[in-house]
């Protein structure tokens, strides 16, 4: 009984952090989906680019292109990384909700 008493209050203040990781979590994948689409064309034009400077022998061209590359595909990564962060909170508040 007093443990129910200790924990209604922060059980009461998940509700609002539960609502706002929630938003946010589908707002990121909705954001991450369609920038998806943007990022995949950009990356073919930047490995159509890398092979361009490559067949004329560009090697400072190639190895930004790669970079360039590089950056698009791990931005892509922080993306997904951060929807499963914001998941796993949410998840994890509604288990501390429902106990």
């Amino acid at each position: 009984m007093l443990m129910t008493l200790i924990k209604l209050p922060l059980k009461l203040l998940t509700l609002p952090l539960i609502l706002i990781c929630a938003v946010a979590s589908v707002l990121l994948k909705v954001v991450d989906n369609l920038s998806s689409y943007i990022i995949g064309f950009f990356i073919l034009v930047i490995i159509l680019c890398g092979v361009v400077a490559a067949v004329n022998q560009w090697w400072t061209s190639v190895v930004v292109m790669v970079v360039l590359a590089a950056l698009c595909v791990a931005v892509t990564f922080v993306a997904a990384v951060l929807e499963t962060l914001l998941d796993t909170m949410t998840d994890a508040l509604v288990g501390f909700l429902h106990s």
